[in-house]
């Protein structure tokens, strides 16, 4: 039987080595971009149709983006935070824009079927999102200025959400 403290010593030996693995390991990934400014983009109806806005993360300093009277849905920032995709109605189908964070100035990047769900590629270079025009909701990508559209997904079911992987990971089989 060991002594009391030849188990301590034991005790703590493992959790060195262990507290050294540990810090051997890779940061874990962000759950945000990267980016310096730290702000949530949300989207609202509280002024009575659906609005982009953006808050600090404790919740304070909530202000809206864009003033049109179009609905305005799911933000996506860029991987640098410099940037926020989102789906707006104000052409009267939904369809995918980007608002540039410094000037607020906004571009179209799609143009047929309804568009939603815009999700960045890890650099910035891409946006994945979810479009009707082949007759389902399928998943598509296309270059982050709206160039090079191509779907990504052919079935008779609604493919939505898509997201990118931080990381180049293979898919299982």
């Amino acid at each position: 039987m060991r002594s009391p403290l030849s188990r301590a010593a034991t005790l703590v030996l493992v959790l060195a080595v262990c507290a050294g693995l540990v810090s051997l390991a890779p940061a874990p990934a962000s759950a945000a971009f990267p980016g310096a400014n730290g702000l949530i983009a949300f989207a609202s109806n509280r002024s009575g149709h659906f609005q982009i806005y953006a808050m600090n993360a404790d919740g304070s300093s909530q202000a809206r983006l864009l003033t049109d009277t179009s609905n305005n849905t799911t933000p996506a920032w860029s991987p640098f935070g410099d940037k926020i995709a989102f789906a707006s109605d104000a052409g009267g189908t939904y369809q995918l824009y980007v608002m540039n964070w410094g000037d607020m100035e906004v571009t179209q990047l799609t143009t047929s079927g309804v568009n939603t769900m815009p999700a960045w590629s890890p650099d910035g270079s891409k946006v994945a999102f979810v479009s009707n025009r082949s007759g389902y909701n399928e998943v598509f990508s296309m270059d982050a200025d709206g160039s090079s559209q191509i779907q990504l997904t052919h079935d008779s079911a609604d493919d939505e959400d898509p997201s990118w992987s931080v990381n180049n990971v293979d898919l299982l089989p």
